[in-house]
């Protein structure tokens, strides 16, 4: 499984943050199996958007840093798809 299928798969589910993939789901129970650090993971994201798979939306926040959520398109919807085929 390559990194870039399982954030889809993630964010198949709800826009994420990349610190939200890290926490909710690879320093959980699918780092047990598929370690993924966050350099990682936002490269990741960055590549993601760049091929048209997920968009972002910068979220503003008073009380803590301003965060950026990724959502998946439709093409990352099909990408996601024929992966799993």
């Amino acid at each position: 499984m390559t990194l870039k299928y399982a954030i889809l798969g993630f964010l198949l589910f709800e826009p994420l943050s990349g610190y939200d993939l890290k926490t909710r789901y690879f320093d959980g129970s699918v780092g047990n199996f598929f370690p993924a650090d966050q350099k990682q993971i936002y490269r990741t994201l960055e590549r993601l958007e760049a091929e048209g798979w997920v968009t972002s939306t910068l979220k503003i926040q008073d009380s803590r840093p301003n965060r950026r959520e990724y959502q998946l398109t439709s093409a990352g919807q099909n990408a996601l798809r024929n992966w799993l085929r």
